[in-house]
């Protein structure tokens, strides 16, 4: 329901109603000029989506139902800012998919608000609040609002704020992967693993109070969905390579699992990663091929991060010894796979199990060996990622590894 009369419009200063809706109430700027068709536009979109999150997709009531204000502001240029209990939105808009995705965008940021006080970090609150957005409609493209460089952004191996709108990627994926819905073209596809799992974050804010973590989802997941601990590092490790395995032809996205097609955007050009390192090659036995990063600006910030490493594989090279160097980390992960050409010259990859952490300043050497001598191996795909909550403490910052052909 709007506010109510009393106190309608006064949460910030030099307001006044203009017109209110179903859950809605909406506020102008004194100094900011009324454009009714855009007002109307924008009431759709708050509309759509409210009856969208509550409704269709079983979520609570932002501001326990009292309603929301939205306040019309020439303070911002084609932006928004959400509370609990009311939106800050731009006289300015864009046309096009931004004027009704980023309605629906900070309107997910209320219902956050209402489940844990939005007391989390970014890369819960942005990716999640776009992937809602999406949910809505996915002609609305909230999903895509950084498409074209979201993929680069969640991998990159320093930090960049846009890794917590990109993170919706891993949310996506997260989504298919438990999913019970079945037909994945509707935008509801996922929203039942969003809402189950905000649920759990609700009860775990409510027993213990301080902001929820990417840590706080890999509990969600277990106390959802059961496993272990290592189930999310295991689900990382397949979302990092499903990405690399987006571009490749023939099977190489089926025989690694991959939940849906979250990244049919139409322009693609995001899908194309930007490697920490693709220069290097093992081309005869005793070739090898070592990767660090040093410490002093490409060093991992940040829960997630990736650094993608690509290196060539010669016809006569059939085992890779993988030795990584602990260094001073202490939860440093690798994601790793073989890829090869089947007899129709299409490209597979075949993920590479056993890459554990190393936590000890002891080497620890894993040998793989292809699926098929016949098949003839063109490189070796290896993430390193952290899933450390403070990389600045020294541990988890730094990775080194050495590839050896065989």
């Amino acid at each position: 329901m709007p506010s109510s009369a009393s106190s309608v419009c006064s949460l910030y200063s030099n307001y006044t109603q203009i017109d209110s809706s179903d859950h809605f109430t909406y506020c102008l700027e004194s100094d900011t000029s009324d454009d009714s068709s855009y007002r109307n536009t924008i009431k759709t979109a708050f509309e759509t989506a409210y009856s969208a999150y509550v409704s269709t997709y079983g979520f609570p009531a932002p501001n326990g139902g009292s309603g929301i204000e939205i306040y019309i502001t020439n303070d911002y240029a084609n932006a928004a800012w959400a509370d609990s209990d009311n939106i800050r939105i731009a006289s300015d808009l864009s046309n096009g998919d931004n004027i009704y995705s980023m309605p629906a965008h900070e309107l997910f940021h209320t219902i956050q608000y209402e489940m844990f006080d939005a007391n989390a970090e970014s890369q819960i609150l942005e990716g999640t609040a776009d992937i809602g957005a999406d949910a809505v409609n996915e002609d609305w493209d909230g999903m895509y609002h950084y498409g074209n460089t979201a993929a680069n952004n969640w991998l990159y191996w320093t930090w960049n704020y846009e890794t917590s709108r990109a993170a919706l990627l891993f949310w996506k994926y997260l989504m298919g992967t438990y999913t019970s819905s079945t037909d994945i073209n509707n935008p509801d596809y996922g929203m039942d693993v969003i809402l189950a799992i905000f649920e759990d974050f609700e009860s775990t804010y409510a027993t213990r109070g301080d902001e929820l973590t990417m840590n706080t989802l890999r509990g969600a997941i277990k106390n959802v969905y059961g496993g272990t601990p290592a189930t999310f590092v295991n689900i990382y490790r397949r979302f990092l390579l499903s990405l690399y395995a987006k571009d490749l032809t023939g099977t190489a996205t089926a025989y690694l699992g991959y939940p849906q097609d979250y990244l049919e955007d139409a322009d693609n050009t995001y899908r194309d990663l930007v490697f920490y390192d693709d220069s290097a090659a093992l081309n005869s036995s005793g070739d090898t091929a070592t990767f660090a990063n040093s410490g002093t600006g490409d060093e991992f910030s940040d829960i997630g991060q990736a650094a993608p490493i690509y290196v060539d594989i010669g016809t006569n090279i059939r085992r890779v010894i993988f030795e990584p160097n602990n260094i001073d980390n202490k939860s440093i992960y690798y994601a790793g796979a073989i890829e090869y050409l089947d007899g129709l010259g299409n490209s597979i990859l075949r993920e590479i199990t056993g890459l554990t952490p190393v936590r000890t300043s002891t080497v620890s050497v894993y040998t793989m060996s292809y699926p098929a001598s016949s098949y003839d191996a063109v490189g070796f795909v290896l993430f390193p990622f952290t899933l450390d909550e403070d990389p600045s403490d020294g541990a988890g910052d730094k990775f080194e590894v050495t590839l050896t052909g065989i």
